[in-house]
């Protein structure tokens, strides 16, 4: 074809062309792609030969396809028209980009015969656009959520108050139009100091936040709590021109602790004075009260012995002689038992201990000790006791429980131990027989023992359970004169911590967290060695578990290790504190990964750390997540600080709406054109702020707008202001975008044009009646002369001259009305 010829020879154009930032496609008349310029190969990704084989249609989205078959059947109907539309269109490397193209039918002119596609890249446009539609419609929802969970005030940088939100109404009990315009001296209690306040204003007037709690007064006089949060919005030069104060109700926290702090001064001033050491136990036997005589009797502050294990508070026996009592306790059974206390100084006093189970919900949630002095009468036992054999002072001293049986079974003597093992006083077992006194112990692996050690005399040790006391008990069963000795020791502890051990075990084999445990020392080089690493730590590190054995685990540190948390994790284990620590380790095979973890020490009976066990886990994906999130926050807070701008700054007035007609956004030109202040429009519904508006043209066309998802584009106009608008509306999933701008002057003029126009045909009409008249009342006088001057030349053959002269005198006057006829009827058409 000629054009073809044209483009590869024409070098103007081809520089042109090939410079140009648009792409250029050229179509014959059956829609086939003749020529592409190299911006259209570097816009698409497809070069000359690949996009030769592939149609229009291939290359378009299919949402996109119908509308483009519509488009280009339109474009070989109207040549010498340019025909535009927005398109996906598919990339070379298989994904989609937005395009503008304009397609004009050039087919009939000289030269080019082609249909001219002049298309550009607009994606990141369309992108931005997406964007902003969802970044406005989450500034919506975190909106809604602050005004739904919050009390809210935006003040000027002079702290007027701008706006309020219903919550902040309902607390301080004045209505918005009483609260805007005025600053927060109106809620002012007097209850801060001014130094309290001068700081709050320091603090934000240097554009920093400020969270504080803030006692306020309402309207009626009554007095509420707020925790604050006030933020400062700063401008280009850093200076902050409004605030936004976030605040959330906490008057009845405050009242409580207030309430709690004058039971706690009535409860010490009561217990302090009492003769007696009263302490409450949490269900862990944690202290979390003592008075003054048991800090007294310690020598310890109300500070030390908050929050310590009564195991710590007592010396290891003491704590033994406890211990059956504290369970039995915690189970809801009320304690009453006498116990001894002793001093560095070798005091020593006899006390009667009572332990009351505090019961909520039919839950313990700890028990109140009480414990007073009985040391005289305790003393005056001692010299009877003293009088006792050494046997009975023997058996009574054991740790284990005894018993003693006669050649009937019977049983003669129990000791202390084991009636607080059962929980029976001595005249419950003394004289019965041993299946009266334990008749849930029939045919158990206990009676079998006894009946064996009775019948075959020889020495029988068994473990059994008894179910009614939730107890596993050793037993030592020796045949005697006439009788049985049985030592029974309560195991249930250590059975418990048995199958307690079991359970970690698995727990610790087939978690999918790491676990590593080594010794306690060295802290210094080369590190704690490792004694123990499950299946997921192999998993995890690469090292399997002969190769950490008996190593330390800065094997696994390297150059980007955080020597800081390290150096925190070493300080918090020298106090054999627990420590979490985050930092970047390496695999056998170099690789980093980002790992958390959390060190305990492992104690004995004696409260001394044995091992170090660190639970870990791979949090490399988590970090990584992380800083993706900080960079998109980080860009959508740039893009809205750009669209913000780029929203203030147009020409034509703007305000958006979200699906219920509130008012989302209202620019500076809206303010303008329309005189209302953003103020009195946000957050508010449309039609209520312009309700005279409602059934109006624009009113129509927004509905029409929102209901069938089309752009619209009309003018109205508004009798409020006496003007007429142009209007665009888009409408999106969130609700309705809007710009309009004033057209009243050019539509004066239009209305001065038709009185014009009106003037103009007036005087035509005039001129028409002057034509008629030329035409039919001059020219009939005239045609009568025309036609009496042959009679004349007839009649008088002498005058010929002067009818020559009448003649020639009537044709000039004929073509002169001739004339003004013509250019009448020429300015009527015209």
């Amino acid at each position: 074809m000629a054009i073809k010829k044209t483009i590869r020879d024409d070098i103007h154009f081809k520089k042109l062309i090939e410079n140009s930032y648009s792409g250029i496609t050229l179509l014959d008349k059956n829609l086939k792609i003749f020529y592409r310029s190299p911006s259209a190969e570097r816009i698409g990704g497809w070069n000359d030969i690949e996009r030769a084989n592939v149609t229009i249609e291939q290359v378009t989205h299919p949402s996109h396809q119908a509308m483009v078959s519509q488009l280009l059947a339109d474009v070989l109907l109207s040549p010498g028209i340019p025909k535009t539309c927005i398109i996906q269109s598919k990339h070379y490397a298989g994904h989609y980009i937005w395009l503008e193209c304009t397609y004009t039918n050039m087919l009939h002119e000289d030269g080019i015969n082609a249909i001219v596609c002049d298309f550009h890249d607009i994606t990141r446009q369309k992108e931005s656009e997406i964007l902003l539609k969802q970044t406005i419609g989450e500034l919506s929802a975190y909106k809604y959520a602050l005004d739904e969970s919050a009390i809210v005030a935006v003040t000027d940088q002079k702290g007027i108050i701008q706006h309020v939100n219903d919550n902040f109404c309902k607390i301080s009990k004045y209505n918005s139009e009483e609260l805007i315009g005025h600053d927060h001296r109106i809620i002012n209690s007097s209850h801060h100091s001014k130094n309290y306040i001068q700081n709050l204003w320091v603090t934000i007037a240097n554009g920093k936040i400020w969270k504080g709690t803030l006692k306020n007064k309402a309207k009626d006089g009554t007095y509420y709590w707020v925790e604050t949060t006030i933020v400062p919005f700063v401008n280009n030069q850093g200076k902050p021109y409004q605030y936004i104060a976030i605040r959330s109700d906490i008057t009845e926290r405050i009242l409580n602790e207030e309430r709690i702090a004058a039971n706690e001064r009535f409860l010490k001033t009561i217990t302090g004075n009492l003769p007696a050491m009263i302490t409450y136990w949490d269900a862990d036997e944690q202290c979390l009260f003592a008075n003054k005589m048991l800090l007294d009797w310690y020598n310890k502050t109300a500070d030390e012995v908050k929050g310590i294990h009564k195991k710590k508070l007592m010396d290891a026996g003491e704590y033994a002689n406890c211990e059956p009592y504290v369970r039995a306790v915690l189970k809801g059974a009320p304690q009453k038992f006498y116990r001894s206390f002793y001093k560095g100084d070798n005091q020593t006093i006899y006390a009667h201990t009572q332990y009351v189970p505090d019961i909520r919900d039919c839950v313990v949630k700890g028990f109140f000790s009480l414990v007073c002095d009985y040391t005289d009468i305790r003393k005056a036992e001692m010299k009877i006791v003293e009088k006792n054999s050494q046997i009975e002072n023997l058996l009574e001293n054991i740790p284990d429980g005894f018993i003693a049986l006669d050649a009937n079974l019977c049983c003669t003597y129990a000791n202390k131990q084991i009636l607080r093992i059962f929980g029976w006083g001595e005249v419950e077992m003394v004289g019965k027989s041993i299946g009266d006194i334990f008749p849930d112990g029939v045919r158990t692996p206990t009676w079998d023992a006894i009946n064996t050690a009775f019948t075959e005399k020889i020495y029988v040790c068994n473990e059994d359970y008894y179910a009614p006391l939730n107890l596993w008990h050793e037993n030592r069963v020796y045949p005697a004169d006439g009788g049985l000795s049985i030592f029974i020791r309560n195991i249930t502890q250590r059975k418990d911590e048995e199958k307690h051990l079991r359970l970690l075990e698995s727990v610790i084999t087939n978690t999918t967290d790491a676990v590593l445990i080594t010794k306690v020392s060295p802290l210094d080089e080369p590190g704690p060695a490792v004694v123990y690493v499950n299946e997921a730590f192999t998993r995890m590190t690469g090292y399997s578990a002969e190769e950490m054995i008996n190593k330390t685990p800065r094997i696994l540190q390297g150059p980007k290790t955080d020597k800081i948390e390290l150096q925190r994790l070493r300080v918090a284990l020298q106090k054999g504190e627990p420590c979490e620590v985050t930092t970047v380790n390496y695999k056998k095979n170099g690789d980093e990964f980002w790992i958390n973890f959390s060190v305990s020490a492992v104690k004995d009976g004696a409260g001394q750390s044995t091992h170090f066990i660190a639970i870990e886990r791979d949090i490399t994906q988590a970090k990584n997540e992380e800083e993706q999130k900080r960079k998109l926050t980080e860009e959508i807070t740039v893009s809205l600080k750009e669209k913000n701008t780029i929203l203030e700054s147009i020409g034509d007035a703007f305000f958006a709406v979200d699906n219920n007609w509130t008012v989302t956004y209202w620019n500076n030109m809206a303010e303008k054109v329309l005189e209302i202040d953003r103020v009195n429009v946000l957050n508010k519904n449309l039609w209520a702020v312009f309700s005279s508006s409602v059934g109006s043209e624009s009113f129509n066309k927004y509905q029409k707008a929102m209901v069938g998802a089309q752009n619209e584009h009309f003018e109205d106009f508004y009798p409020a202001l006496n003007r007429w608008f142009e209007v665009s509306a888009y409408p999106s999933e969130n609700g309705l975008s809007v710009y309009f701008k004033d057209i009243t002057h050019r539509k004066e003029a239009e209305s001065q044009l038709m009185v014009l126009n009106q003037n103009l045909q007036d005087q035509n009409e005039k001129i028409r009646e002057i034509s008629w008249i030329q035409s039919h009342v001059i020219r009939s006088p005239l045609a009568r002369i025309l036609g009496l001057i042959p009679l004349i030349s007839e009649k008088y053959n002498d005058g010929e001259v002067m009818i020559t002269y009448l003649q020639q005198s009537a044709n000039e006057l004929d073509d002169v009305i001739k004339s003004i006829t013509d250019k009448s009827a020429q300015a009527n058409y015209e």
